[in-house]
């Protein structure tokens, strides 16, 4: 289902999707607890009072750190911590790829797909590799415009079998500068360029904005960087 309105913004902690005049607000993971004032800025600056979704990707404190002190602060409508088939609020329909239900949190965390004005785009939270063939033995055809990478772009997901399979036209990556973890990987990196896989970072773009227009699609991150991106091939 194509969508001719809306905008999704996406920063280090949280991807946040929004109908015009904030009619719908979908969010996307919570960031970890140190970060809660600066999500919180982030809600107010845009007017939201109310989520009519809060979907967590599996338990990890940097995706679910803040997921009390949301519910607290905004009135949330729907909370999504499991697999389900699909969830949609508003004109946006999102299904879970990922049928995995594991020990392993980060193996089974939810895996968003979503259309976005003629734009696939897929949140994998922190799904591995396991995840990613599974995924692919579910869905053999699935391509994808916009690929969230795994995991901060770690070398754990992102396989070379999973991208060249769905072929993305662009990579988002969430990762803080200098983080600890060595977010994104080399091993990820060498990937992306070996295909020359254009991709925008957090950690040196600061937080980007995809802005749904009649014609397309426009892009804009807080460094300055604006592109197009037109609907799916």
């Amino acid at each position: 289902r194509t969508r001719r309105s809306g905008n999704f913004f996406h920063t280090e902690r949280l991807k946040l999707f929004r109908a015009p005049l904030g009619q719908t607000n979908i969010l996307l993971d919570t960031g970890r607890p140190g970060a809660y004032e600066q999500v919180k800025a982030m809600l107010d600056a845009k007017g939201i009072r109310k989520l009519d979704y809060l979907v967590i990707s599996h338990a990890d404190s940097d995706h679910s750190g803040n997921r009390d002190a949301l519910l607290e602060a905004c009135r949330v409508d729907q909370l999504l911590e499991n697999h389900v088939d699909s969830y949609q609020a508003g004109r946006f329909l999102f299904y879970d790829l990922n049928p995995l239900s594991t020990a392993d949190e980060n193996q089974s965390s939810i895996m968003s797909w979503t259309m976005f004005n003629g734009l696939s785009i897929v949140f994998p939270g922190d799904c591995d590799r396991i995840s990613e063939k599974a995924v692919l033995d579910r869905y053999p055809r699935l391509q994808v415009d916009i690929w969230h990478a795994g995991h901060h772009g770690s070398q754990t997901g992102n396989s070379d079998a999973f991208l060249d399979q769905i072929r993305p036209r662009l990579v988002l990556i969430s990762a803080g500068r200098h983080n600890r973890y060595r977010h994104l990987s080399e091993q990820t990196l060498q990937r992306l360029l070996k295909r020359h896989i254009p991709y925008l970072n957090t950690a040196y773009e600061g937080d980007m904005t995809l802005i749904a227009l009649p014609f397309g699609n426009v892009f804009y991150t807080a460094s300055g960087r604006i592109g197009f991106l037109s609907g799916s091939r």
